[in-house]
């Protein structure tokens, strides 16, 4: 199934990014609060914990606001950091988040609730430029991590569905 929808995906992918700019313009970034992307309706496939100037809703704490990134179309939009992305479940001893003791900046966001997991790259306090269309595949051992421990991606990825993030897991 999880092949099926990366086909798919690939499929619409181009369409949607030759419309992205009109599609954004029907929902305003300020204004999004869904787990899913405004402009495509996917899942996102990994966040990122990120400083901003403007004060906001979203932003409870110093230690940044989340961003959520489509898969298909790039978008970037914030989302509530006690919330899973996958059910809504807001009942924060059920949201947890481990790291890999090497790498405490990259991060597992998982749900108890519906056992779905979404990787996370902190990078409040970094000031080098970040390709966000590759951060997920740089964290490859995080989805076998978190799929070690049954967890579920949010988004399947092409390496997810392929299985090679179980391939990652087992010469780790």
């Amino acid at each position: 199934p999880d092949f099926l929808l990366i086909a798919l995906r690939a499929a619409y992918a181009p369409c949607v990014a030759a419309h992205k700019q009109a599609l954004t313009a029907l929902a305003p970034v300020e204004l999004w609060r869904k787990a899913y992307c405004p402009v495509c309706g996917s899942d996102p496939d990994v966040s990122v914990l990120e400083n901003h100037p403007d004060p906001s809703d979203f932003l409870v704490s110093k230690s940044g606001e989340v961003w959520h990134h489509c898969p298909i179309c790039t978008h970037r939009w914030r989302f509530v950091r006690v919330v899973c992305p996958g059910c809504g479940n807001q009942d924060h001893k059920q949201l947890t988040r481990f790291s890999l003791s090497d790498n405490a900046h990259e991060q597992i966001y998982t749900c108890e609730k519906c056992r779905q997991y979404l990787p996370c790259l902190n990078l409040v306090e970094r000031t080098e430029a970040v390709d966000y269309d590759l951060i997920a595949l740089g964290l490859i051992h995080l989805d076998a991590a978190a799929q070690a421990k049954g967890y579920v991606p949010l988004s399947p990825a092409p390496w997810v569905a392929l299985g090679l993030a179980e391939d990652q897991a087992e010469t780790s």
